[in-house]
């Protein structure tokens, strides 16, 4: 299984309504990415998802922190992050 199958949600089988996940991203996910911005931190994602016969809808609460560097002295710095979409 790799990494990147931790961050499916299989919904073919998932029945009409409702349906609550939870994804952790830590320092070991950045990793993945070697030209990124971002090397550390520590987000928590909250997913709802609607499905419907007609349609599926997403509802995503983003929230934690990233490892980011300083444009004026170049120290790294947590930057605090939160989002809903």
């Amino acid at each position: 299984m790799s990494w990147e199958s931790k961050y499916n949600i299989e919904f073919k089988g998932l029945s009409e309504g409702l349906h609550d996940f939870e994804f952790g991203i830590d320092d070991t996910f950045f990793t993945h990415f070697e030209e990124s911005l971002v090397e550390n931190g520590d987000v928590v994602i909250k997913v709802t998802l609607e499905k419907r016969s007609a349609f599926i809808k997403l509802h995503l609460k983003i929230k934690g922190w990233l490892g980011l560097t300083c444009d004026r002295c170049l120290d790294i710095y947590r930057q605090k992050i939160k989002n809903e979409t």
